[in-house]
């Protein structure tokens, strides 16, 4: 369920079945290049739910539970995925990215704040399934685990949205 994609000298990308985690590393990558990192990740499943396109889609992430070997405990993309991953180290600062939006796709997807665990699934306006009115996408569009948007702080006169930190990887293929 997981594997390393190596993009460039200074960007890695952890697939994890249909949604991805990336890393960026802020030094090269030389002797880690193409490594297999499954033991640095919470994410070991991702099951979806209803129909790709529809209002009952959800998309759920699981790990291995700590309780009972044979079983998976459901976690929050949110919540329980970490800011950095094992591998991050003082010298190596590796960030976790949740990927929402895959490159050239319009369907607007989101973790959603107020279902219990935060699955991703269609963001909606009036019952309505949204999606980027500009094109296909262009990057990968998502947000960093373990972050938030405060509201209530201003910072030159604007405040922060009440989601996790969004952001924007710029690269030449989808991270699905």
């Amino acid at each position: 369920l997981v594997s390393t994609v190596t993009r460039g000298r200074n960007m890695r990308i952890y697939i994890i079945a249909g949604i991805v985690l990336l890393s960026l590393i802020w030094m090269m990558c030389s002797s880690q290049e193409g490594s297999h990192v499954s033991n640095q990740l919470p994410v070991s499943f991702v099951s979806s739910t209803g129909k790709f396109g529809t209002t009952d889609y959800k998309l759920y992430f699981f790990e291995n539970s700590k309780d009972h070997v044979h079983e998976m405990a459901a976690i929050s993309p949110w919540h329980d995925i970490p800011l950095e991953p094992t591998a991050s180290t003082k010298g190596e600062r590796l960030f976790n990215f949740v990927c929402e939006i895959p490159f050239g796709t319009t369907e607007k997807m989101e973790a959603q704040k107020e279902v219990p665990l935060n699955p991703i699934m269609h963001d909606t306006k009036k019952g309505n399934i949204r999606h980027y009115t500009y094109g296909k996408t262009f990057f990968n569009y998502g947000f960093i685990p373990q972050t938030w948007e405060d509201p209530s702080v201003l910072k030159d006169g604007i405040a922060g949205d009440n989601d996790p930190l969004d952001v924007m990887e710029v690269g030449s293929m989808p991270i699905e």
